[in-house]
């Protein structure tokens, strides 16, 4: 956690250092949208899958069948 904490701080001197702060806000900002975008597809994959092996599991074959399809 240390070496974590250790880098992002050589890294915010290094650009604080070499390039502008405007850049260094930009970079911030484009990180924390990543983060947030890469948070929520966490979720939606567990969400498809169990959308669509569900009607397997519950012997649904017709909605099985519809969902086949669809792909």
């Amino acid at each position: 956690m240390d070496l974590i904490w250790y880098y992002s701080s050589l890294s915010v001197f290094v650009l604080l250092y070499y390039l502008s702060i405007e850049y260094l806000g930009l970079n911030g900002l484009f990180d924390n949208i990543l983060t947030v975008l890469s948070l929520t597809e966490l979720g939606i994959g567990p969400a498809i899958i169990f959308s669509l092996y569900a009607p397997l599991a519950n012997h649904d074959l017709e909605t099985a069948k519809i969902n086949h399809e669809n792909i």
